[in-house]
């Protein structure tokens, strides 16, 4: 196996994941955080989601209906950086964050049936935020600040086959574990003063599902000429209560004392994509794909939260690929890709909604056969700074490396 040069930039994404972390959005303070649908620089590139796309030469999370065309045992791992840049009316704060994005391996065990086996880890959720507020005036004067840090991270493991009529199926077991972690900070500007800290810990674990379906090809039925792989897609994912141990721990002058620890209860909704993809003159790939997770109905300790909504996004995304087989050279075997989403987040304040404008990009550069290195490049606008609310500017850069090699080959004759 020629690895030598994937294994080197496996090195160098690997190390980035000891990068420094110092902030994210503040809206991850609210229910289990910022949720992350595209651990890939493709999926990143084609606008986060996919639903009827066939994942040949890459791993997707979304779909599992999508292994069945894996052509190449495949492992991927990734890495996320992003800017933020907050404003509300007055104040304007700039942070960055550096992430392990997931990794995952698939195998096709057998290609005339469409049966691949594909598992991994990936984050579900992240929450990373720090917001800190000086209290003057007063005869001690002192700040007060608010941090939040953890993550929810999915493990799964699925399969994907091929009915009759070219139908495509999937399913995944998901196993979730979450750690989120909250501070609450007074710091006294008179050293003589403690500073007491106040913490609240969530440790979850839970269970759930995926499953999926890829039409067949209506191209082949309308004849629509140069418009080939005219498909639909759907996948369902749900979550079964999560058992959570929480704890509170406060620290003040007699130093550190466990106030409360107690078992909780969480249920993360449901969440259903819808997706058409269709290929022109066999080197455009058009997406266009709906998202829906009713967020108003997640639940801790049986309680809803009134600062939750009901998450909504659709996107358009475009990947070219050159059509020619034979083609060798690096120029002519990139793939390039963009995207546009429009995103009613799960966020509400003040009974504000909190809205989220967004475009891409990405590419994907050949390493060796089969091999590639791809970017993918968000650029989203979310929020206003109307009514004391937040305004945020994010950019993200995901890198990931892409690995395949022939398993599994039957000796001929046999």
């Amino acid at each position: 196996m020629k690895f030598i040069k994937p294994f080197i930039i496996l090195l160098f994404l690997s190390s980035l994941v000891f990068a420094q972390k110092q902030g994210g959005s503040v809206y991850s303070r609210l229910g289990i955080g910022e949720l992350d649908r595209a651990y890939s620089a493709r999926r990143l590139g084609l606008g986060e989601l996919g639903f009827a796309v066939y994942d040949r030469d890459f791993l997707g999370t979304l779909n599992p209906a999508g292994w069945t065309r894996l052509n190449l045992t495949r492992f991927e791992i990734a890495v996320n950086f992003q800017d933020l840049n907050t404003k509300d009316n007055s104040l304007s704060r700039y942070s960055t964050l550096t992430r392990f994005s997931g990794f995952t391996f698939g195998v096709p065990l057998e290609r005339d049936w469409g049966l691949s086996m594909v598992a991994g880890i990936t984050p579900y959720s992240n929450v990373n935020y720090n917001v800190m507020q000086n209290v003057s005036g007063v005869q001690n004067p002192y700040s007060v600040s608010y941090e939040g840090n953890g993550s929810v991270t999915r493990t799964f493991i699925g399969a994907s086959y091929s009915l009759p009529y070219d139908v495509s199926l999937g399913a995944s077991f998901d196993y979730y574990i979450g750690n989120l972690n909250y501070f609450s900070r007074i710091t006294f500007q008179d050293p003589n003063f403690t500073n007491p800290e106040y913490q609240t810990s969530y440790k979850s674990t839970g269970i759930g599902g995926t499953f999926g379906v890829i039409s067949s090809d209506f191209a082949k039925l309308l004849n629509l000429g140069s418009v080939t792989n005219l498909r639909l897609g759907a996948a369902y994912s749900f979550r079964g209560q999560f058992e959570a141990d929480s704890g509170q721990a406060l620290t003040t002058s007699l130093g550190l004392g466990n106030l409360n620890s107690q078992k909780s209860t969480l249920k993360i909704p449901m969440s259903l994509g819808l997706g058409l993809n269709f290929t022109v003159n066999n080197a455009y790939s058009v997406l266009l794909d709906y998202f829906y997770q009713p967020w108003s109905k997640y639940e801790f300790n049986g309680r809803t939260s009134q600062n939750l909504r009901n998450d909504q996004k659709v996107s358009a995304g475009l990947e070219y690929r050159n059509p020619d087989m034979r083609a060798r050279g690096f120029w002519e075997t990139l793939i390039l890709r963009g995207a546009l989403s429009y995103e009613k987040t799960q966020y509400q304040v003040n009974g504000k909604g909190v809205d989220q404008y967004s475009v891409y990009g990405g590419v994907s550069m050949p390493l060796e056969y089969e091999n590639t290195l791809d970017f993918g490049l968000q650029y989203s606008m979310r929020g206003s700074a109307e009514n004391n609310l937040l305004k945020e500017n994010i950019f993200r850069l995901n890198v990931t490396l892409s690995l395949g090699e022939l398993w599994f080959l039957r000796p001929q004759g046999r």
